[in-house]
């Protein structure tokens, strides 16, 4: 559930669970430093304020865009963190580098929060936000602002349940070197098998260690010739869409593919595929429904 990272709570404290394990943090933090953009997004929209960031400017709020950077998120000065005196570090799991970091802190006797938002993206936006609001000591605002976020991308996913014919998606990931297939377990792909839509990986194919991406040879997406494919990129677009037509479009039988020949091949928008929507989640769900589901008013029931 939303609140299954808040363990228990005090009028000045709250006991939280990270991805280290239990621990107790003081609410309304004064001194907050945050090593990666997209929990920056998140802490501020959760009624948080912090002295210094990383640098970037994705998914950067617009109100921490002038704060003082410690780096970047794969390479971050400790001396620079501490010597800021945070009562709070928000880091991320994600990073080897940040774990690191995470332990140095430790030691300092810095307080800090490991967070980790890739299982189930979706559900961290709303478990996060709840205890993000928390330690802000905003009651109401979980209820108040991110609940009918929520709500909406939920009333849309019912709508697309709905419909008789469910499509079939290759939900593709392409780097400037690579193309793999994404799992239910990415960004985009539990957004689409939440719209009822069906990924082409069948179940054992998704390895059981929470694997977000896969190899897939072009023989196997030639067989199952899925009504669309959706294309996640990362880093430079046009080198991402170099990669991708060197590795498959420039097989002979990529025409065959029912959604080359029907133009239903489509570069999906970083800040829905690759950035987390965070409070764009209804737009991201919206962005895809019409997609997937073009004539959606004309076939759900109701």
């Amino acid at each position: 559930s939303f609140s299954s990272l808040v363990l228990s709570e005090t009028a000045s404290t709250v006991t939280v669970r990270d991805a280290e394990g239990e621990k107790t943090l003081n609410k309304s933090p004064k001194r907050v430093v945050c090593l990666y953009n997209s929990i920056l997004d998140l802490w501020y929209l959760n009624g948080g304020e912090a002295i210094a960031r990383v640098a970037g400017d994705t998914e950067l709020p617009p109100a921490a865009a002038a704060l003082p950077e410690v780096g970047s998120m794969s390479s971050i000065g400790l001396e620079q963190v501490a010597a800021l005196e945070p009562d709070l570090v928000l880091l991320t799991a994600s990073l080897d580098g940040q774990r690191d970091i995470a332990k140095g802190l430790a030691e300092n006797n810095i307080p800090y929060l490991l967070c980790d938002l890739r299982e189930d993206p979706f559900g961290s936006f709303g478990r996060y936000s709840y205890l993000f609001s928390k330690i802000n000591g905003l009651d109401s605002h979980y209820q108040e602002v991110i609940q009918p976020v929520i709500q909406q991308c939920l009333e849309l996913t019912e709508k697309t349940k709905a419909v008789q014919d469910q499509p079939t998606v290759a939900v593709l990931f392409s780097a400037p070197r690579y193309v793999k297939a994404e799992t239910g377990l990415s960004q985009l792909g539990q957004m689409v098998e939440m719209l009822g839509a069906e990924n082409i990986l069948a179940p054992d194919e998704v390895p059981s260690d929470g694997s977000v991406r896969v190899d897939l040879s072009f023989e196997v997406l030639l067989a199952r010739d899925p009504d669309y494919i959706l294309i996640a990129t990362m880093g430079d677009e046009e080198k991402c869409r170099a990669t991708f037509e060197q590795t498959l479009s420039s097989n002979p039988a990529w025409g065959e593919l029912s959604a080359v020949k029907e133009g239903r091949m489509v570069y999906v928008p970083k800040e829905y595929s690759l950035n987390k929507p965070n409070e764009r989640y209804p737009e991201a769900f919206a962005y895809l429904a019409g997609l997937l589901y073009p004539d959606l008013e004309s076939k759900t029931e109701g």
